[in-house]
């Protein structure tokens, strides 16, 4: 994803995105099935989820 952005190039934008809901998918089927995090850990993914679909259009910043 870094990368991704770093090199901006063509479509960069729905290739993060695409890559992004990709691990949320993953995270969510890990919740579903193993059950092995948290209800804070639930919690902060939720959040995480609601922030990016809030600032889908927004710029971000990722600091290394």
């Amino acid at each position: 994803m870094i990368q991704e952005l770093q090199l901006c190039r063509p479509r960069y934008e729905e290739l993060i995105s695409l890559q992004l809901r990709n691990i949320f998918i993953l995270i969510s089927r890990a919740i579903m099935s193993a059950k092995k995090f948290s209800s804070t850990s639930e919690k902060e993914v939720a959040f995480a989820m609601h922030y990016f679909r809030k600032n889908y259009n927004t710029e971000i910043s990722i600091e290394e």
